[in-house]
């Protein structure tokens, strides 16, 4: 297995205890994991075009950043966090370099019925965080085609 494929895990939480678990059991198949935890390092990590990413795991209740135009606390839609703005963003590729083809899973608990009805649309994986499909069988089925 190629472990030089990357991919950018966005969420607020990810250097907390159970994330790193979570994410440890990513890297374990295969994967090797950049993360970013605010909108503002996961901006500028899709905007830099010397990576290639295999994937783009994305919590969809990530807080607002008023630094960066678009996701400011009053900017969000139909109630959801700046996470949901940037999913949005990432498939209709905006500002990024060949964002809309690299696959996404939504990892998250929110649970609305606007941001379920955009990833089947997208055809988005939609994984709860607390659900029953690990998030490590995810990945290796979503960025790398292997069931």
């Amino acid at each position: 297995m190629n472990t030089e494929k990357k991919v950018l895990w966005i969420d607020d939480f990810i250097n907390n205890a159970r994330m790193s678990g979570q994410k440890g059991r990513v890297e374990r198949k295969g994967f090797r994991i950049t993360p970013a935890a605010t909108i503002d390092e996961a901006l500028d990590l899709l905007q830099d075009t010397s990576h290639k990413w295999a994937g783009i795991i994305i919590d969809i209740a990530i807080p607002p950043d008023e630094t960066r135009d678009g996701f400011g606390p009053g900017e969000t839609e139909n109630g959801l966090t700046a996470g949901y703005v940037l999913l949005k963003k990432i498939k209709e590729n905006e500002n990024f370099t060949h964002s809309c083809d690299i696959p996404i899973i939504v990892f998250t608990q929110v649970n609305n019925d606007d941001l379920w009805r955009y990833c089947e649309s997208k055809n988005i994986p939609f994984l709860r965080k607390r659900g029953n499909k690990k998030i490590e069988d995810a990945a290796q089925e979503y960025f790398q085609g292997e069931k």
